[in-house]
């Protein structure tokens, strides 16, 4: 399987570089979703100590 998919991506460059494109797009998703967490978890926490 894996040198049917070496062939597509020499035949069409541009196939690697947007699945490669959308997985950065997807680590980036998850590292927003998880900063996002931490800052409501930072207001939360200050706003129990007031």
């Amino acid at each position: 399987m894996a040198q049917i998919k070496d062939l597509a991506i020499l035949r069409d460059p541009r196939q690697l570089l947007r699945s490669r494109r959308s997985e950065d797009n997807h680590q980036q998703l998850i590292d927003t979703i998880g900063m996002q967490a931490e800052i409501e978890k930072v207001l939360h926490s200050g706003s129990d100590r007031q």
